[in-house]
């Protein structure tokens, strides 16, 4: 199998199939070219084997038993990935599926389009509620974020280029 990124090798990794020219993972990136495809695939309940990856790279897309499609994505890393669920549009997430806002639960945090609000940030934990409102675009304030002494502080919040950003009263 070769790589879609270099057209190196791809090497079985165990949980994964990565690219024999990836170097090591070292300040947040890799050193090397880093293309890596995991062998199982949630949405689509597939655990993936040397045959039936040679057949995702060749035509780029498997359909689940459960109608969900999981694309190969070259400009989608470090999964490679895009998923179309069945009835619920395209997402690059391989944790679950959207709920009714669009929100996927990704575990330390909620995804929605490819932004992310991690559950906790700046000392407090943030509800899906409040997450959905944030993703929203909606400028939020909460009186019990914590610096890193331990004291509570106030402070108002919003998305800012697919970041939190908080906005201090002057």
């Amino acid at each position: 199998m070769k790589c879609k990124l270099c057209g190196s090798l791809l090497e079985d990794k165990g949980k994964m199939f990565r690219c024999s020219e990836s170097g090591q993972y070292k300040d947040g990136s890799w050193t090397g070219c880093g293309f890596q495809i995991m062998k199982y695939q949630k949405p689509i309940d597939l655990e993936m084997d040397e045959e039936e990856m040679e057949i995702f790279l060749e035509v780029e897309q498997i359909i689940g038993d459960n109608g969900n499609t999981i694309f190969l994505d070259i400009n989608n890393p470090p999964f490679y990935t895009k998923v179309e669920w069945k009835n619920k549009g395209t997402g690059s997430s391989n944790h679950g599926e959207p709920d009714e806002n669009g929100i996927v639960d990704i575990g330390k945090g909620y995804k929605k389009d490819g932004v992310v609000i991690w559950k906790e940030s700046y000392g407090r934990k943030f509800s899906k509620d409040e997450a959905i409102e944030l993703l929203d675009g909606n400028i939020l304030e909460f009186d019990d974020f914590v610096n890193k002494k331990g004291e509570k502080y106030t402070s108002k919040i919003k998305l800012e280029s697919d970041k939190l950003k908080l906005i201090f009263d002057n």
